[in-house]
């Protein structure tokens, strides 16, 4: 028997720049998606990684508008129902 769990990944991502912050925030997202897709299962320790949440935040006060990307991801894994420490 098992417990599945599930737990949510945050990731922030942050420009501060005079022009084209917005672009280059798309492409650390982008970077941060494909790195993300790339095991799923996180070492085989989890059954799945889903982004869930995709937030951005945009600032143009300052001399250097400022761009902030937030992705949530969830992890679902199974764990043995008397050891949390030990994946199934």
């Amino acid at each position: 028997r098992g417990l599945d769990r599930r737990c949510d990944v945050v990731i922030e991502a942050y420009v501060r720049a005079a022009s084209n912050y917005d672009n280059t925030l798309d492409t650390i997202c982008s970077e941060i998606e494909a790195g993300m897709s790339t095991d799923v299962t996180r070492g085989g320790n989890a059954q799945d990684t889903v982004l869930t949440r995709s937030e951005f935040e945009y600032s143009e006060e300052g001399d250097r508008p400022m761009a902030m990307a937030r992705l949530t991801y969830s992890v679902q894994y199974r764990t043995a129902i008397n050891n949390a420490t030990v994946a199934l």
